[in-house]
């Protein structure tokens, strides 16, 4: 093709027609222009589609963890609800007019309350973030994107302050335990724990009970944390649905 447009425009020039041969060469330049304008169009639809596609993996990966955050929010706060009825029964029962020690035991035994914290689903708004792929999404979805990671990092903070205050009480209740007794590193145990619960004015007893009672005050806090949480995921999973 090349060689005949050089054919066409020596012949031209040969012939001496030049006002031929100007039109002929800006036809050419044109062609090669609009060649370049297509070639572009094509590379940029390519993007385009590498981009739209890549933004649908994301979206996919997006509602996907949203929905498992979704499920643990709630599978957290049951935990949560059965360990803090267990709570209350208890207390109920050690406020009762001489409560039989057996049955008071038999109650707190029941109540295996520990610490869980929250561990969210969602990898891809970090990827998101790190790779600049962000920008793929629409300026709306963005700004849910990273208003819903803020409130998970915020709320993230929030609950593992409160359990500090937990963890402390812990502490001190191994303080005045024998350790070596419980872990069955010894047969015998310390005289000054021995049948602590037994014994309600007991300072180990006293730790224990405010143990309880800072659970409770954390399954609390954790389920208005959880419903902020829980209506951030679902405000952007509405989003994330149209796109």
């Amino acid at each position: 093709m090349i060689s005949l447009f050089r054919k066409i425009r020596q012949k031209l020039l040969s012939e001496n027609r030049v006002t031929r041969y100007l039109v002929y060469a800006i036809g050419e330049i044109l062609l090669v222009v609009i060649g370049i304008l297509i070639a572009l169009s094509i590379n940029n639809w390519n993007e385009n589609r590498k981009d739209n596609l890549l933004m649908k993996k994301y979206t996919e990966n997006l509602i996907s963890e949203l929905k498992s955050d979704l499920l643990m929010y709630d599978e957290l706060d049951d935990r949560n609800k059965r360990v803090a009825k267990n709570i209350q029964s208890y207390f109920a029962y050690y406020n009762s007019n001489q409560p039989n020690l057996d049955t008071l035991i038999s109650k707190r035994d029941t109540l295996k309350a520990n610490l869980r914290i929250f561990a969210s689903s969602t990898y891809t708004i970090q990827d998101l973030i790190s790779t600049g792929n962000l920008r793929l999404f629409p300026s709306q979805t963005k700004t849910e994107i990273l208003k819903s990671q803020r409130t998970l990092e915020e709320k993230s903070i929030y609950v593992k302050e409160t359990f500090k205050g937990i963890t402390s009480l812990i502490r001190e209740l191994d303080k005045k335990d024998d350790l070596l007794f419980r872990h069955h590193y010894s047969t015998k145990q310390h005289e000054s724990v021995r049948n602590w619960r037994y014994n309600l004015d007991s300072d180990k007893y006293l730790l224990d009970n405010n143990l309880s009672v800072r659970f409770l005050n954390l399954f609390s806090f954790q389920e208005s944390v959880n419903d902020d949480l829980r209506s951030a995921s679902n405000e952007l999973l509405d989003i994330l649905k149209i796109l």
